[in-house]
């Protein structure tokens, strides 16, 4: 856990019924795994080819697909680029019963197999998985194809190329009108309380913990004010090219490539600050 997020620590929401600013919004039920292994289908593939599910029915599997193929167009509408999949390629969704752990619960995993890349998301106890969880590692996953794809064979081979979480999960949570309106509200609520949300830290998060969490608001404001300043596939572009090679995304290099409007650390704290109380107005 980054020095980042013990900062915020206090900030904490739970995801429980209640909680205020960052309760959930429904946007995608996930399933209940059947009881029993005569309630299982096959696995099944979507309509594009790029999803497969198994451990649900039928139903379940297909809804599952279904809703992965719509976020992958949401977020290939966010980059304005296409999501790289070769044949054989497909990111597969595992849904599984741990009885010995009732929580909810999403692996994520990805390795270069015979030149193919292999991602899987494994769902554990899906009744009782986080919404959100689900939507940020899926997203976490697809924006990792557009920096493998930017990387030589040596490159995928030594350091398989990733996105940092606040980027992931900033992303995840701008797909989604719902999460944007809620997450706006309750990072205008700390910046009312003269809370500090320097946009530096939100580089620094480069794991955020599962769960609704204050600085993930920060990280979706934070892809909006970057999106805001530049055109979305050179923004994108230089990104991945940065991530490929296995460099951090700092503010320092975004000042230096002009992907924001300042030079100096105290012009962009200063363009964050404004930006976030624009929205206050917008609001």
């Amino acid at each position: 856990m980054s020095r980042g997020i013990q900062q915020w620590l206090c900030l904490a929401v739970l995801a429980s019924a209640g909680t205020g600013a960052l309760a959930g919004m429904v946007f995608f039920t996930l399933p209940p795994a059947p009881k029993s292994s005569d309630g299982l289908s096959s696995p099944i593939v979507s309509s594009s080819h790029r999803f497969s599910a198994n451990g649900l029915s039928s139903a379940g599997n297909l809804s599952l697909v279904t809703w992965a193929d719509q976020v992958a167009v949401k977020l290939e509408g966010v980059t304005a680029l296409p999501l790289p999949f070769a044949k054989g390629e497909a990111l597969r969704f595992s849904v599984k019963t741990d009885t010995n752990n009732t929580q909810g619960r999403i692996v994520k995993a990805q390795g270069w197999e015979a030149g193919l890349l292999s991602q899987k998301l494994v769902i554990i106890n899906s009744s009782r998985t986080e919404q959100e969880d689900l939507l940020e590692g899926l997203c976490w996953l697809l924006l990792n194809r557009y920096v493998v794809n930017r990387q030589g064979s040596q490159q995928r081979e030594t350091h398989l190329g990733t996105v940092p979480d606040w980027l992931s999960v900033g992303i995840a949570q701008h797909l989604y009108p719902s999460l944007r309106s809620r997450n706006i509200r309750a990072v205008l609520d700390r910046w009312r309380e003269n809370e500090a949300l320097p946009v530096r830290n939100v580089f620094q998060q480069e794991y955020l913990p599962d769960g609704r969490w204050i600085e993930k608001a920060v990280c979706a404001l934070a892809v909006d004010w970057l999106t805001a300043w530049e055109q979305p596939d050179p923004f994108f572009e230089a990104v991945f090219n940065r991530l490929a090679e296995n460099e951090p995304l700092t503010s320092e290099w975004f000042m230096q490539s002009g992907l924001v409007p300042a030079h100096r650390e105290i012009e962009l704290e200063k363009s964050w600050d404004l930006w976030i109380a624009r929205q206050q107005l917008l609001g």
